[in-house]
């Protein structure tokens, strides 16, 4: 099991969120084209969050990379992607982490300057998971931690 700056928040009110308030906004990229509009966009999105993502949001190569995502993500059937993980995200599990099999290892990769999910939320998991390996980066953020870090993440993924 690998876990980044996630949090699993079993609650309505984020089914809500996600199809009253994200889902909206994110349908109009389907039909945006990769321009410097879109990069301006992307820019002013990125302007909120912490400096560590902010420069990742500034990079037009990622810029690029996110629309074709969001398109990509947006266009699949509600089966699968981004309306799978809405539910996912907020549906009970019916497990608990503390109940993960210890024969199992679990990694978590965690920028600390990360605004989208508290810190809080990433030493809650490291301590209920059984055989949990926690990397905590205090330079890091919700996004620059896969970009800064994914070679490191992989070479520890391929030990």
């Amino acid at each position: 099991m690998i876990a980044t700056s996630s949090a699993i928040f079993c609650t309505s009110a984020r089914l809500w969120l996600l199809k009253k308030i994200v889902l909206p906004r994110f349908l109009k990229f389907l039909k945006m084209e990769y321009n410097e509009k879109a990069g301006k966009m992307l820019q002013r999105q990125g302007m909120r969050l912490p400096e560590p993502d902010k420069r990742i949001y500034e990079n037009p190569v990622f810029q690029e990379f996110l629309l074709y995502q969001l398109k990509d993500i947006l266009q699949q059937d509600k089966k699968i992607g981004a309306f799978l993980d809405g539910k996912l995200f907020t549906k009970n599990w019916n497990f608990k982490p503390e109940n993960i099999s210890k024969k199992l290892k679990v990694y978590l990769w965690y920028g600390e300057l990360d605004k989208n999910v508290p810190i809080e939320v990433g030493k809650y998991y490291e301590a209920k998971i059984p055989n949990c390996e926690a990397y905590y980066y205090p330079e890091e953020a919700h996004i620059s931690i896969m970009a800064n870090k994914i070679e490191e993440i992989l070479e520890k993924l391929t030990e």
